[in-house]
């Protein structure tokens, strides 16, 4: 135990010193700009609704307080038009948790701003934590250290984490399962299937992104069944998928009985540009328009992860290490081998939203970055670690 305690200390210090600049980039970031966007307004809107307010005089408060002069034509329609604004209204109804929240810190005297700002903060620093705590079992403190400085270094997971929505939640829920599942497999206690099931519960009363969770979980048994010694591990995989899918049905009950958007009914809603227009469209003509929706979203998402060659390399190297650690020939299944397939299908689960909703935004692809940064660092440190095994060796003295 003695020998464990300045390991520990080291890393609380490192982590604080990583809290501290985090939080500054964070603060920086949402001092420098304006948080709301449209979505923002309807969290405002069912704040007001949780404190008392009855629909209209929410929509009059949101209105009146928040008088943004929208540009674009999608935005000037969705809030002069009371048609389109209850149609939005309804998509957010499902979504009460951040508006709860920010409705209770505001009932212990938190002034409305910080009570909205609290929630993402808090989220934010648990991805923090959940990244550095990953990357120090997986490699060492100084590899976590660097892994969460890139992180909070990368300019559009900032910029995105710093708005008044609940993407930054969803990403902390998102890592916060993926650490639960790790747990559970490499310790074989349900108190953390338990744990789990529970994190997907209050996850969907933030937003759906956690249905995600059963393709990454079947992706994780499929890269467990090619490999031997991972009979144990399919088996506890089993059980999460049983419990995910559970979830996830009660959860497509309720959207269906409270009579809310399926993703197809999404899909022609963008098509109408966000009930801009009302045109009616064939299955064919929806479907053309959902394909090149969804190549767009790849374009655009692809032009963003290479605006700096950093960028390149992050999104060259990661990838490589992605595909070298599936083809690796395994004889025994190892808790940091677990690992590194939890974050393979991690991120392979958080590019498939890009499907589910073709209208491009970065903000759903924080996991992806994570495991992209997480593959980046393991292929380097392998590739460098006999350089810096002999940087390290002390140097023998020769005699003049």
């Amino acid at each position: 135990m003695m020998k464990k305690l300045p390991s520990n200390k080291k890393s609380i210090f490192l982590f604080l010193l990583l809290f501290i600049f985090a939080s500054l980039q964070f603060l920086t970031i949402l001092n420098s700009k304006w948080p709301y966007v449209s979505d923002s307004l309807f969290y405002k809107h069912n704040y007001y609704q949780f404190q008392g307010d009855t629909y209209e005089e929410a929509r009059a408060r949101v209105l009146k307080n928040h008088p943004i002069p929208w540009k674009d034509k999608v935005q000037q329609n969705i809030f002069n038009s009371e048609e389109t604004y209850l149609i939005v209204y309804k998509t957010f109804t499902k979504r009460p948790l951040y508006p709860f929240m920010a409705t209770l810190l505001t009932s212990i005297g938190i002034s409305e701003h910080f009570s909205f700002v609290i929630p993402i903060f808090v989220a934010f620093m648990g991805i923090i934590l959940f990244n550095f705590y990953l990357c120090k079992t997986r490699f060492n403190k100084f590899i976590a250290t660097i892994s969460t400085l890139m992180l909070v270094s990368f300019a559009p997971f900032l910029w995105w984490a710093t708005f008044f929505m609940t993407d930054t939640i969803g990403a902390f829920f998102w890592m916060l399962q993926i650490f639960l599942i790790f747990l559970y497999l490499t310790k074989n206690k349900n108190i953390y299937l338990k744990l789990f099931l529970v994190s997907l519960i209050i996850s969907f009363l933030n937003r759906e992104q956690s249905m995600l969770m059963a393709p990454l979980i079947l992706t994780l048994i499929f890269l467990l069944k090619t490999r031997n010694s991972a009979k144990t591990f399919i088996t506890l995989n089993t059980n999460l998928l049983k419990v995910t899918i559970t979830a996830a049905v009660i959860f497509m009950f309720f959207i269906i009985l409270l009579n809310q958007q399926t993703v197809w009914g999404n899909i022609i809603y963008i098509q109408n540009q966000y009930n801009l227009n009302d045109a009616n469209f064939t299955f064919f003509e929806t479907f053309l328009f959902y394909v090149s929706s969804v190549i767009n979203a790849h374009s655009v998402f692809i032009s963003n992860l290479i605006r700096s060659p950093i960028q390149i390399l992050v999104l060259g190297v990661g990838l490589f290490g992605m595909a070298k650690t599936i083809n690796l020939k395994i004889e025994k299944i190892e808790d940091k081998i677990v690992l590194d397939f939890i974050m393979i299908s991690s991120a392979f689960a958080s590019y498939l939203s890009i499907f589910l909703v073709p209208d491009f935004a970065y903000r759903f692809f924080t996991p992806l970055i994570i495991s992209l940064i997480y593959f980046t660092l393991k292929y380097s440190i392998t590739y460098f670690s006999q350089d810096i095994e002999l940087l390290l060796k002390p140097r023998s003295k020769t005699i003049e």
